[in-house]
């Protein structure tokens, strides 16, 4: 069963982030595409690797108690 959600969370996750660069690459301008398209990866790579770190900080100071999340 863990094997299944997790195909499908990536297979979920690689749709999206193609409809993301569908739309990146319309709204960049014509000469500079390539480089919005990488800063755009760029970016989006960096806050996806913080984002769990942050959540897993969050949830042990909601349920263990105050790990002083809040007051960083």
């Amino acid at each position: 069963m863990n094997i299944v959600l997790l195909v499908s969370v990536h297979i979920v996750t690689g749709i999206s982030t193609a409809g993301i660069n569908h739309i990146g690459l319309k709204l960049a301008p014509k000469e500079s595409a390539i480089v919005y398209l990488t800063c755009k990866n760029i970016i989006t790579s960096i806050f996806s690797s913080i984002a769990p770190i942050h959540a897993c900080r969050f949830l042990y100071a909601s349920f263990i108690g105050n790990s002083g999340y809040l007051e960083e």
